[in-house]
């Protein structure tokens, strides 16, 4: 068996070839910890959602689970991980992305980095499917939410789904998307806590883990500390 080779998966090399590569690549190894990135693409992406201090410098040998805020999202995307490394096959995925002033769908693909049957890692690549530009919405505004919990540490707690971008208001049963929370009389002065809907999770095949009534979105509401 081929022995398992960390730098197999570092060097410039491989950065260069991710930038090469449409969308935002990055790679992870088997630990799930970022090894490389399509530099340009991912700083560009991080400025545009308001996450400019997430450069591809800063992240490289951060775990990617731990960058992910809700506790079922991080399993979700544990078991594709863990998926890919036992296969050796590719997952794909459908998911949001929005920033204020843009609703975006995107592709995730995970695929195995693998030599002579053994995966020593995972490409991650994240295309853009379509885009909506609208008018700005501050729920997508990160810094404008981490300022405004600064000064305001008494908030209402709403939940968004990671993946659908869906609202949840706490005490309300629907899903929203953002324009229809705020018809419906929604604020920006809130706190943000991730988390799944119902739908979302029965589409990850998650439902057994969280139950029928949305206990995830509950859970996440409960966990005020979560940072918007």
């Amino acid at each position: 068996m081929t022995a398992f080779n960390a730098g197999l998966l570092t060097g410039w090399h491989l950065g260069d070839l991710l930038d090469c590569v449409e969308g935002v690549c990055y790679a992870v190894d088997r630990s799930y910890r970022l090894v490389a990135t399509g530099s340009t693409r991912w700083d560009e992406f991080a400025r545009s959602n308001g996450a400019k201090q997430l450069t591809s410098a800063a992240v490289l040998g951060t775990n990617i689970i731990d960058m992910v805020q809700d506790e079922d999202v991080r399993d979700i995307y544990r078991r594709h991980f863990h998926s890919v490394i036992a296969t050796a096959r590719p997952v794909a995925l459908s998911s949001r992305c929005d920033s204020p002033g843009v609703k975006r769908e995107l592709r995730l693909s995970m695929t195995p980095l693998h030599i002579a049957g053994l995966v020593y890692g995972i490409l991650v690549q994240a295309v853009t499917v379509s885009e909506t530009v609208r008018p700005p919405i501050d729920l997508f505004d990160a810094q404008k939410l981490a300022a405004l919990f600064e000064n305001e540490s008494v908030l209402p707690i709403i939940t968004l789904c990671s993946f659908c971008q869906r609202i949840k208001a706490l005490h309300r049963a629907e899903w929203q998307e953002a324009e229809e929370y705020y018809r419906a009389g929604g604020t920006s002065k809130v706190r943000i806590s991730h988390g799944l809907c119902g739908d979302c999770a029965v589409k990850h095949n998650y439902v057994d883990e969280i139950g029928q009534d949305d206990s995830a979105a509950i859970r996440g509401a409960a966990s005020a500390g979560d940072n918007p």
